[in-house]
């Protein structure tokens, strides 16, 4: 995949395209995608066309109150409101809020929370994920987890998430495959129109319907 394929595929900039078309077509061949236009598209939207590759967790005391309103009730989400103003602007104690004692992280206040966060092309969070990550590759992301902010290990986190997960298997349909990797159907329009961009670029007879 060239920088120009990827830009036609996603509309990202040509820095962007620089950057990741090489990683992505080494994620790719490694992980055996096959549907590449729909991994491509959920990972440029996850990543904001390839330039978010680290989780952005410095919220006001109004947005941290909106999203414990958007959230299950007794969900972890929803029980950060009542904190909002002590969380607000500090992202260290937020992650520490949000993701302590989950996803195999210790409790707050031991760091985890914040160590781990999201990072990659899949936002990777969470002790547990970062230690399958490695165990399937190697790569030390335990001891340098700011290594996933390198497009190369970004990307390669993309293609071990995507195969982990089994995503090729629910390709066609784009809100499963956005429910499985986001959790939710969070952007799901802008998802359907990545999707139709890329199976443009790369199949220009496709019936992207």
């Amino acid at each position: 995949m060239t920088p120009n394929e990827l830009m036609r595929a996603t509309g990202c900039s040509y820095t962007a395209a620089l950057a990741f078309a090489s990683p992505i077509t080494a994620a790719i061949q490694r992980w055996g995608v096959q549907r590449v236009p729909e991994f491509v598209a959920q990972w440029a939207y996850e990543s904001k066309l390839f330039t978010k590759l680290e989780e952005n967790l410095n919220y006001s005391a109004t947005r941290i109150r909106d999203l414990a309103a958007q959230s299950k009730p007794g969900s972890r989400w929803a029980s950060l409101g009542p904190r909002a103003d002590e969380l607000a602007n500090n992202p260290r104690a937020f992650a520490e809020a949000c993701y302590g004692g989950r996803m195999g992280n210790r409790p707050e206040g031991t760091g985890d929370g914040y160590i781990y966060r999201g990072r990659g092309l899949p936002q990777l969070t969470g002790r547990k994920n970062y230690q399958a990550y490695e165990g399937a590759t190697g790569v030390k992301v335990i001891d340098s987890p700011g290594i996933l902010i390198d497009p190369v290990f970004a990307a390669d986190a993309a293609g071990w998430y995507w195969r982990t997960n089994n995503c090729e298997a629910i390709a066609d349909d784009i809100e499963e495959l956005t429910i499985r990797i986001h959790g939710g159907t969070w952007g799901l329009d802008q998802r359907y129109a990545l999707t139709k961009l890329a199976r443009v670029a790369f199949d220009p007879n496709s019936n992207v319907g």
